[in-house]
């Protein structure tokens, strides 16, 4: 079964050559929408970023999938907007999910990764995301530039890369500010809590898949194992991947893929198809603790 997951990788990084919209577009009005506040002092309020923003500068995030790319780029440009801090540049960091509750209790758990000083929230109108916005759920990050609740430049990335889009968008929003000078993606190291990588470290969108994972996979996805075989293969699986932050990202990123395209079933047993569910969802930034979030035996 596992042999078809370089097609998956593959099918993933594949990009369309037509051009991709999501969410209003340059001149158009950022309208009201509604962000429920998962972290920080106002956590569990609803509040409407564009009101809060009053016409100021203003960067919004929406998240679509919950992949270490969207991750990473998510990061980058809030903790660009914290560099600038709110009184100059309004963020707001919005995921979208038809599972509210699961997806607060995960960013609670992942808090220490998300940035601290903007609104990280839900939206309460599911993984559409809010109506008058259009956003194309087909894409995992759209990030929106405005002034004056009108939008200056628009983002929609089917598979982020902090390398290639990061320098477009820190330019979009040194114009809006009216700055000359344009910080770079470096300046904002050495802060590893960022999905930024060092000068001279591989980029990991392209780091090759750990070889020890696919025996470790293999024993997990037999359509014959028992219960009792997928609970000690998991097991294996959850202690490397305690020990092996990157490689537990790729176990991460190879369920997200899975499920993305709908193959799930496909894989092993009800109790192994649980295992992948959970970690697409948790495995998507390395631990603060070593928690597992593996379905109940």
């Amino acid at each position: 079964m596992l042999a078809c997951l370089p097609c998956l990788f593959a099918v993933c990084l594949l990009v369309p050559d037509d051009p991709i919209f999501s969410g209003p577009q340059p001149g158009e009005p950022l309208t009201p929408f509604m962000t429920t506040v998962a972290l920080g002092e106002a956590a569990d309020k609803s509040i409407d970023l564009v009101a809060v923003a009053a016409g100021k500068p203003t960067v919004i995030v929406f998240v679509h999938e919950r992949t270490r790319p969207a991750f990473g780029m998510a990061n980058l440009v809030m903790r660009l907007t914290e560099r600038y801090g709110q009184e100059k540049l309004v963020g707001g960091l919005v995921y979208l999910t038809d599972d509210p509750t699961e997806t607060l209790a995960w960013m609670r758990t992942v808090a220490g990764h998300l940035p601290e000083k903007v609104t990280v929230g839900i939206s309460p109108d599911g993984k559409e995301g809010p109506g008058a916005y259009g956003l194309n759920r087909n894409v995992a990050v759209t990030v929106l530039v405005a002034k004056n609740s009108k939008v200056t430049a628009n983002f929609a990335m089917v598979q982020p890369s902090i390398q290639v889009d990061g320098p477009k968008i820190f330019q979009a929003i040194a114009d809006v500010l009216g700055e000359k000078d344009v910080l770079k993606v470096s300046d904002l190291m050495p802060d590893r809590r960022m999905a930024v990588r060092r000068p001279n470290a591989p980029k990991p969108a392209s780091a090759p898949q750990d070889p020890k994972l696919r025996p470790l996979l293999q024993p997990l996805i037999q359509k014959q194992a028992t219960d009792e075989e997928v609970i000690a293969a998991a097991k294996k699986i959850e202690d490397y991947a305690k020990a092996n932050p990157e490689s537990r990202m790729q176990i991460g990123d190879i369920a997200r893929r899975i499920i993305a395209a709908k193959k799930l079933e496909n894989y092993g047993t009800k109790k192994c198809q649980e295992y992948l569910s959970t970690w697409a969802k948790e495995f998507i930034a390395p631990p603060k603790a070593a928690e597992s979030g593996s379905p109940k035996e």
